[in-house]
């Protein structure tokens, strides 16, 4: 995981039944304490306190918010009112988790009703949900004896969901040049960004690119060569095409930066960009450079595509942007590739290669892109778009990298191989789901991961997975 996220938490107490057993509250004082050093381990924890009036809720929870927590977790101590969580999710206004942590894993000889006082957090629980589905609010749960590994990766991976869920409504889109005309599938408008609770994409126009890409120093473009040539095999490419390539992902970092963007997508094909005299260079060493450092962004203008490629990386670390471009039939695969894009955080060895771009030519010459390696192994496809509603669909399908690739193809690709077969099946489904012909591969299985956060922000989900039985 790349991000850590901020977690305020708060233990939902009853003062009511304080005294029973004795030194009921101090014992709960004191595991409270325990679970959140569990928690400090995985996030960065502000301590809301133990919490048993409404009036303390509000307080505690605007003292949360005011150190902007991405997530608010409650751990129900016993059968507690549900109106002190319902206030605190009021104030907060982010992804709200409840951990039913019990502190027992069996039923002890001479149970009596103080320890049933003591261990009735079910009854809180239930309490809470009830009460905050009658809010319409969305929550995760998780119920297990605290010390539990498993239990532990569940609520861990809870709550890193919930904060992904949470940045994306914080995140900020741009759209640099624009999308081709007629190409209707990849096309993501203000208004169904803000219908979903996200930002409007900020739009750039090549101009502000072109400006960016002449100022930058000769100085500064022989550092980046420096830089590449250190991390890259570059024995085929030009000085030249060196150059430009390093000089267009300056301009990019130069333009990224001063709108503050957290990825989105880019148009080399732009008018005033590829076929441009001033520019005249492709965009794939420039975005490759930038989806390493976590801010991710798809080709052609296709802000779907560079959202979903910003989800990818925020849940997994990893955002490879491709198409599935040839089904294999006879060995029940698919051909994962691009145009040269690369995320150099998912490749299998140690030194990629940069290579001349092979599909389109551009006015300043051979222009820079990457023959990427993925990592064979467990893998996640995703997609988004649009419905008629305009609420958001997100579209996910498990699978493995397998540990070979096209060689010739001279560009980033894989073969992957669907956990739904045959191929072909997986691939309608697929496409029934409203995939676009673009989508983002991320390292690793995360299908339970991205409906749980699709469900926080109330977007649709849809997966792509093993079928038993014949077909």
């Amino acid at each position: 995981m790349t991000h850590r996220y901020r977690l305020g938490v708060q233990g939902l107490f009853f003062e009511y039944y304080s005294g029973m057993p004795a030194d009921f509250r101090r014992h709960k004082v004191q595991w409270y304490q325990e679970v959140l050093g569990f928690l400090r381990e995985h996030f960065d924890v502000v301590d809301g306190g133990l919490v048993d009036r409404v009036s303390g809720a509000r307080e505690s929870a605007a003292r949360l918010a005011a150190q902007n927590i991405d997530v608010l977790l409650f751990i129900p101590m016993m059968a507690v009112m549900a109106d002190i969580g319902v206030e605190s999710s009021r104030v907060v206004g982010v992804p709200l988790v409840i951990w039913n942590a019990h502190e027992l894993n069996a039923l002890p000889p001479g149970y009596d009703a103080a320890a049933l006082v003591a261990h009735s957090a079910n009854v809180g629980t239930l309490a809470l949900a009830n009460a905050l589905l009658r809010e319409g609010r969305r929550f995760l749960l998780t119920t297990g004896q605290w010390q539990d590994s498993r239990v532990r990766v569940q609520i861990v991976e809870q709550l890193r969901c919930a904060g992904v869920a949470n940045s994306l409504g914080r995140l900020q889109l741009g759209m640099i040049g624009e999308p081709f005309d007629g190409m209707l599938d990849v096309g993501l408008d203000d208004d169904v960004l803000m219908h979903n609770g996200l930002n409007s994409a900020t739009t750039i126009p090549v101009s502000a690119l072109q400006k960016a890409f002449a100022g930058i120093s000769d100085e500064a473009v022989s550092n980046e060569v420096s830089c590449m040539k250190r991390t890259f095999s570059c024995e085929r490419m030009t000085e030249d095409a060196l150059r430009a390539s390093g000089r267009l992902a300056l301009a990019l970092e130069e333009v990224v930066v001063f709108n503050h963007l957290d990825g989105g997508a880019v148009n080399c094909h732009s008018a005033g960009w590829r076929e441009d005299s001033g520019l005249g260079v492709l965009g794939c060493y420039a975005v490759s450079r930038f989806v390493a450092r976590g801010v991710p962004f798809a080709c052609t203008g296709d802000l779907c595509t560079g959202l979903a490629m910003v989800f990818a990386e925020r849940l997994s670390g990893t955002a490879f942007y491709c198409e599935v471009d040839l089904l294999d039939y006879q060995n029940d695969e698919a051909l994962l590739s691009n145009s040269g894009e690369m995320d150099y955080r998912y490749s299998a060895i140690e030194r990629e290669e940069l290579v001349p771009h092979s599909f389109y030519c551009a006015a300043g010459g051979v222009s820079t892109v990457t023959s990427g390696t993925l990592k064979s192994g467990p893998a996640t496809l995703l997609a988004l778009t649009p419905l008629p509603d305009k609420r958001l669909r997100v579209i996910a399908a498990a699978g493995d990298v397998l540990d070979r690739k096209a060689k010739n193809l001279e560009v980033s690709n894989c073969i992957f191989k669907f956990d739904r077969a045959p191929v072909h099946r997986a691939f309608e489904e697929w496409c029934l789901a409203g995939a676009n012909h673009h989508a983002v591969l991320m390292e690793g299985r995360h299908l339970k991961a991205v409906r749980q956060i699709a469900e926080l922000r109330e977007w649709e989900f849809i997966a792509i997975e093993r079928k038993s039985g014949t077909v």
